[in-house]
């Protein structure tokens, strides 16, 4: 006749598992430090990224003022032009 064990029983955690588990967390909390590290890092770039970002977009506002300006002092020219060659005639 075979043994046979309730299930109760064979469901139950051996001690090799408490053991492996309590290792598990011990290896998670050793390794704590490097994620937060890495966090910490990758706010830093992050934070790099929106200052260089906002750099940028200060450079591009600076230069399309320019750029319109510059335009509107060419439109302004060629209406003083225009309107000197209507009064000479």
């Amino acid at each position: 006749m075979k043994n046979i064990t309730p299930s109760q029983e064979r469901t139950q955690p051996g001690r090799g598992s408490a053991q492996r588990k309590g290792a598990s967390v011990v290896a998670g909390i050793a390794l704590l430090p490097f994620v937060l590290v890495g966090l910490a890092v990758a706010g830093v770039v992050l934070a790099v990224g929106l200052i260089w970002a906002a750099a940028w977009a200060i450079v591009i506002a600076v230069a399309g003022a320019f750029i319109v300006a510059g335009l509107a002092a060419v439109v302004a020219f060629l209406r003083v032009q225009q309107d000197r060659d209507g009064q000479q005639r």
